[in-house]
């Protein structure tokens, strides 16, 4: 069974809905093994003079993944404790494919901030 957190629900247990055998996405979380792709976004890592082109790589590597709003904010960090869990494994993959995708001179400039959105 696979918990689910609903879109529109508070942050108590009672508001997951379950679903058996398979997964499931919602508005706000995708709890699934979709999302968890160990493939490269793009052969074009980040540079100095490629960021048109690398930027419109990552951007449809991560919405093919549904994570698209972990960079533009629209899935900010949750408050209950069992959402928060979901949210940081989410936003810490989505993170890990943007700064895997750049040449190290610039990623790590990135290593320690704390959102998808900041990078």
């Amino acid at each position: 069974m696979v918990k689910t957190a609903m879109t529109s629900a508070s942050n108590s247990d009672n508001n997951f809905k379950e679903v058996e055998g398979k997964p499931t996405s919602h508005q706000n979380f995708m709890i699934s093994g979709h999302g968890h792709s160990s493939q490269p976004i793009t052969s074009h890592k980040l540079n100095t003079e490629n960021y048109l082109q690398w930027s419109q790589f990552v951007k449809l590597f991560i919405h093919g993944h549904g994570k698209i709003r972990y960079l533009t904010g629209a899935i900010p960090r949750p408050q209950g404790a069992v959402l928060i869990e979901t949210w940081e494994v989410e936003n810490a993959m989505t993170m890990s494919w943007l700064i895997n995708s750049m040449e190290p001179k610039i990623s790590k400039t990135y290593m320690f901030v704390l959102t998808a959105r900041e990078i």
